[in-house]
């Protein structure tokens, strides 16, 4: 999809559409990852759709994809996702992406890990 609004611009608000009717949430999340570099302004409602990933697995890689396009005021909301996720390993692969972003979180995400 970002190949295609690459070289076809106005092909972007139909392409936003698909994005946002996809049913499943984790792939609608990733769609609308991959619109942001066009539409940043998806990145609050991309977040949300991550949030709400029911399958913990989908939610860390949802998130994972999402977070080196968040700016530094929506990092937080990112963070409480990622500590959200029981499972070590995803958690630990978001807060991995998320300290390379923001390493002030990096003390207190990791104490949660031990």
């Amino acid at each position: 999809m970002t190949e295609l609004v690459s070289h076809l611009p106005e092909v972007l608000p139909e392409a936003l559409a698909v994005a946002r009717g996809i049913g499943d949430e984790y792939y609608r999340a990733s769609a609308l990852t991959e619109l942001v570099s066009h539409l940043p302004e998806v990145l609050p409602e991309a977040l949300a759709i991550a949030r709400g990933i029911r399958d913990e697995s989908d939610r860390a890689s949802a998130l994972t994809e999402l977070v080196s396009h968040l700016p530094e005021s929506l990092l937080p909301e990112a963070l409480a996702i990622a500590r959200g996720i029981r499972d070590e390993s995803d958690r630990a692969s978001v807060l991995t992406e998320l300290v390379s972003h923001l390493p002030e979180v990096l003390p207190g995400s990791i104490s949660p890990l031990q």
